[in-house]
This record gives structure tokens, C-alpha cells and sequence, in this order.
């Protein structure tokens, strides 16, 4: 039997899940439009495979992310028809301060309801409060995310950063590196915006 064959097949649907998020957060970082496909072909292989390793909150989020795809997608397709390039710049303000602190509150307050409907709820949840954490705090980063807010990267450095330790917790060694990965983009993507945004 080849090496293919023994392939499981939730370790098939991460490592391809693994390579179209890769891809999706590296043309993201450069301002490619075509980035949201291979995020929302991303998002659905994740969602799918956190709901067999009883990541609920996991698997909720990543399947938003997949309808958040559609909607970036069109989202950065209107702002670039206000460009002459096609990589635009970012068009709209940065959230004031005190939103942020909106933010924050709300969603960790959603993060305690949600992980506690889950340890409620379900007998096979996992890590139910960080798992939630991790997803309400990407809800929100996704949606500055799709409408060009450069403080979106620093969310996402720290959410990353979390779910670190939740892959490796769970057994899924290719998302832990994924995830490692992603910081490491994240502090790249927002250098990449900075130089956009104070571009001529």
C-alpha cells in the first residue's frame, strides 16, 4: 500500500485545508481578490473537519468563515472599483478606540454564553471557553478583516497565537503548524498594510 493510501482521510482534508488557507492568507496579505476563493474552499474543508474532532465552536466559525468569503470577496471587489490599481489601498478609517473596547466586551462576554452553551449542551466538546474565545474574537477580526481595517492583523495575531495551543491540545499537529504560520503572516500582513496605507 502506498504512502497515499494510508493517508487518513481527516489528515487529507487538513493538509489541503491547511494549503488553501496558506494561500488565501498570503494573497490576502498582498491585497489579491482571488484570495477569497481558496479561503472559502479553505474555510468549508475546516469546518467539516473540526466538527469530526468535536471542536464545535471550531467548526461553526470556520463554516461563517466560508459565508464571510462570499462576502469579502464582493466587499473588496466594490473598494477596488474606487481604485485605479487593482490592489488597492485601504479605503475606509480604522476603528476609533473606544470601538475597540466595544468590541473586546462584547465579544467576550459571546465567548462565556457560547462556551458555556457548549459544555452544557454536549458531552464530547472540547476545550468548550477557549474554543469560543478564539471564535467570537475571529467573527469580529473577520469583519474588519473584509472591510480593510488594518488593526484587524493585531486580533488576529493573538487569536492565532491561542489556537496554538487547542491544535496541539487536540492532536492536529498540521493546524498547530498552520497556525504558528499565521502569526508569523499576521505581523507580515500588518507591516504589508502599514506601507499600503502610508503609500503615495
Amino acid at each position: 500500500m502506498s504512502w497515499v493510501e494510508e493517508l487518513s482521510v481527516p489528515l487529507s482534508i487538513e493538509i489541503v485545508a491547511v494549503i488553501c488557507n496558506l494561500i488565501f492568507i498570503i494573497a490576502i496579505t498582498y491585497f489579491r481578490l482571488w484570495g477569497w476563493y481558496f479561503g472559502i474552499v479553505g474555510s468549508l474543508l475546516s469546518s467539516y473537519l473540526f466538527y469530526i474532532e468535536t471542536l464545535y465552536s471550531e467548526s461553526i466559525l470556520h463554516l461563517f468563515y466560508g459565508g464571510m468569503g462570499v462576502y469579502g470577496f464582493l466587499r473588496w471587489t466594490v473598494l477596488n472599483q474606487h481604485s485605479k490599481k487593482k490592489t488597492s489601498i485601504i479605503y475606509e478609517r480604522d476603528l476609533p478606540l473606544i470601538h475597540h473596547g466595544y468590541i473586546i466586551v462584547f465579544a467576550a462576554l459571546a465567548s462565556f454564553m457560547l462556551g458555556y452553551a457548549m459544555y452544557s449542551q454536549t458531552d464530547d466538546v472540547s476545550l468548550p471557553y477557549l474554543d469560543a474565545s478564539t471564535t467570537m474574537f475571529a467573527i469580529a477580526a473577520t469583519f474588519m478583516q473584509a472591510h480593510k481595517k488594518l488593526s484587524s492583523w493585531y486580533y488576529w495575531i493573538i487569536i492565532n497565537a491561542m489556537t496554538i495551543y487547542m491544535y496541539h491540545y487536540k492532536g492536529l499537529y498540521v493546524y498547530t503548524l498552520l497556525a504558528m504560520v499565521y502569526v508569523l503572516l499576521s505581523f507580515y500582513g500588518l507591516q504589508q498594510w502599514k506601507k499600503r496605507q502610508h503609500a503615495p
